[in-house]
Order: C-alpha cells, then sequence, then structure tokens
C-alpha cells in the first residue's frame, strides 16, 4: 500500500488509525448509550424525566466546552501523545459510570465521558 506521497504505508501507522478509529467508535456508542437506558436510570436513581434529561445532557456540556482547548491542545501537541490521555479518560468515566452508586459519581463519570 502506498499513500498520497507514493510512499508506503507502515504498519504503526495503521495500528495508529485502527486505535483512532476504535476510540471514536467508542466514544460515539458513550455518547447514546443513555438513550435506551432512560427507564433503568429513572429506576436506579429514583429520578423523574427532568432529571434525566441533565444527567444525559452533562455529556455534552463538557464535549461542547473542551472542543476549543482539545483543539489548541491537538495544534500544541502531536495526537499522539494527546489521544491516549482521552481514551483514558474516556475509559475511566466508562467504568466510573458502571459502577456509580449515586447520581452524583454517575454525572461525573459522564462528564469524564465528554
Amino acid at each position: 500500500q502506498y499513500n498520497i506521497h507514493n510512499q508506503p504505508v507502515s504498519f504503526r501507522a495503521f495500528v495508529a488509525w485502527f486505535m483512532a478509529s476504535c476510540f471514536t467508535c467508542f466514544q460515539f456508542c458513550t455518547q447514546i448509550i443513555l438513550g435506551p437506558m432512560t427507564v433503568d436510570l429513572m429506576q436506579s436513581f429514583s429520578l423523574d424525566a427532568v432529571s434525566v434529561s441533565y444527567v444525559v445532557s452533562s455529556f455534552f456540556y463538557v464535549f461542547l466546552a473542551m472542543q476549543l482547548p482539545a483543539g489548541i491542545l491537538l495544534d500544541r501537541y502531536a495526537a499522539k501523545y494527546i489521544m491516549p490521555v482521552a481514551c483514558f479518560i474516556c475509559a475511566l468515566g466508562a467504568v466510573l459510570m458502571g459502577l456509580a452508586s449515586n447520581i452524583y459519581l454517575f454525572v461525573f463519570a459522564r462528564m469524564l465521558c465528554g
């Protein structure tokens, strides 16, 4: 395989692309996962519909707020340094969401995923 500059594509470049693609799919799944879980969240944490909407939207508030800082970090440092940190933070948030025993920990974990 050759890239646009007619140079051979290395295996490391393919692995980096594949890992970034997998992370993007994982992040997308954490973004939409609470849609089907709304009734379970309402029962588990004794929430009403408005409270569940705040929990679901906490992801998007942080996601929106981090767009500029993430872009600045990606411009300043290489993606190979930023992506593993972002993957770790998102994975930590997903694990904490699964282990959350109260709504405050769940919202914090949701914000980490964002």
